[in-house]
């Protein structure tokens, strides 16, 4: 009987690699020196080992568009071709290794929990790869499925693309220099192009965001519980303000605020009104000492 490829997400090259990505990005912004994520992706990424090389056709198949559907299959056919010529036992070898790092060394149940926006893409990029290095029949019916999603993503028909952040995320396997920058580019395009410096509070809410970028109602809860905050905290300044026209400016954000803690689900135009908000906070004490 024809074998069912099965997906595994904790051997998905692609998912381990974007969560992995998500830990080093919450190390920075918590301004944590010696990142567990940052050497493990170091060490098992880089262009030159097998994991990584397997990173790159995951990119392949992800980012590459083409409107016509016979180039289409024409180009899933030369990355499936690329990817049997990468060593099986090494890119095995190096997943057993990396998930046994990541056990000893993050809470595995935590770690996996993130909602991955494009799962069902990288699972059948997975379940493709894999049907192609298993020794059994394989159950067609599955694999077409699976190479029916990719090639859709690849038309640009039904799967959204990616966030730009994410092209910035895969230039890491150009360089190792990359690495360092990455992370950095996200989160100052997505937050920080505005700030010279992060007040705490603003460094705690960025790390909940990209902690819980698809789990809304951990960041939902988060807000929920600053914007109480942050409105006392503008009302007692607002009393000590004299000049009237910023009074009624200040006033208004308070009540902007309030409409926010009505809300069920937070956007990132929503994150970036509760950074401004500190960020209003911390030039009204600079502007009073």
């Amino acid at each position: 009987m024809a074998k069912k490829v099965k997906h595994n997400k904790i051997k998905n090259t692609g998912i381990l690699f974007e969560l992995l990505t998500r830990k080093l990005t919450s190390d920075i912004i918590s301004g944590k020196e010696n990142s567990i994520a940052q050497r493990l992706i170091e060490k098992y990424f880089k262009n030159t080992a097998e994991l990584g090389k397997e990173y790159v056709l995951y990119q392949a198949l992800i980012k590459q568009r083409f409107n016509d559907k016979d180039k289409s299959n024409d180009f899933l056919s030369e990355v499936i071709d690329a990817h049997k010529k990468l060593r099986a036992n090494e890119i095995k070898k190096s997943k057993y290794s990396l998930i046994k790092e990541i056990r000893e060394n993050f809470e595995l149940d935590d770690f996996f929990k993130p909602k991955i926006e494009n799962y069902k893409l990288l699972a059948s990029i997975y379940k493709t790869f894999q049907s192609k290095s298993l020794n059994e029949d394989v159950n067609p019916a599955s694999i077409v499925t699976s190479k029916f999603t990719i090639i859709e993503n690849i038309m640009g028909q039904t799967i959204q693309e990616r966030p730009q952040e994410d092209e910035l995320i895969s230039e890491y396997t150009k360089e190792d220099e990359d690495l360092r920058l990455l992370t950095y580019k996200i989160l100052v395009e997505r937050f920080n192009e505005k700030y010279s410096v992060l007040v705490p509070e603003q460094k705690n809410l960025i790390k909940e965001y990209i902690n819980d970028i698809s789990s809304a109602n951990s960041l939902t809860s988060y807000i929920h519980g600053e914007l109480p905050v942050i409105q006392k905290q503008l009302n007692r300044r607002i009393k000590k303000i004299d000049n009237k026209v910023m009074k009624i400016k200040l006033g208004e954000v308070v009540n902007q605020l309030e409409l926010l803690k009505e809300m069920k689900t937070y956007e990132d135009n929503h994150v970036m009104a509760v950074l401004n908000s500190y960020e209003l906070v911390k030039e009204i004490d600079g502007e009073n000492e």
